[in-house]
C-alpha cells in the first residue's frame, strides 16, 4: 500500500518525505492500539440478558430456566435482568469439568 507523503527539503537541501497534515504518527498509532488493546481486555461488570445470551451462547428459554433454578444470579428490576461478572464466573466455575485423560 502506498503512503501519501509530501516532499520536503532537509537542512542540506535534500528531499525528504513528510506525512500529509492530519495522518497518525507511527507512536501516536501505537498509543491507540494499545489503548484499545486494553479497553478489550477489562473486564465488565454488569451485563444484560442479551450480552449473557451471546457470551454463553444459549437463548432466551435456556437463561431464563439458569435464573428460575438459581444457577445464575441476577438481578432484576420491571422487565429487565442484569448479571454481574463475578455471577457469571462462579457459574461457569461451577459447571467446569476437569479433563481426566490427559497425557
Amino acid at each position: 500500500m502506498k503512503k501519501n507523503l509530501l516532499k520536503s527539503t532537509d537542512r542540506n537541501n535534500a528531499e525528504v518525505a513528510t506525512p500529509y497534515e492530519g495522518q497518525v504518527k507511527v507512536d501516536d498509532l501505537r498509543e491507540i492500539i494499545r489503548e484499545e488493546i486494553s479497553s478489550l481486555t477489562r473486564k465488565r461488570e454488569i451485563y444484560t440478558s442479551k450480552e449473557v445470551m451471546e457470551v454463553l451462547g444459549v437463548g432466551e428459554k435456556l437463561l431464563k430456566r439458569y435464573r428460575d433454578n438459581g444457577y445464575l444470579s441476577y438481578s432484576h428490576f420491571g422487565d429487565k435482568y442484569w448479571y454481574r461478572q463475578q455471577d457469571i464466573d462462579k457459574f461457569l466455575a461451577s459447571n467446569r469439568y476437569e479433563a481426566f485423560n490427559c497425557t
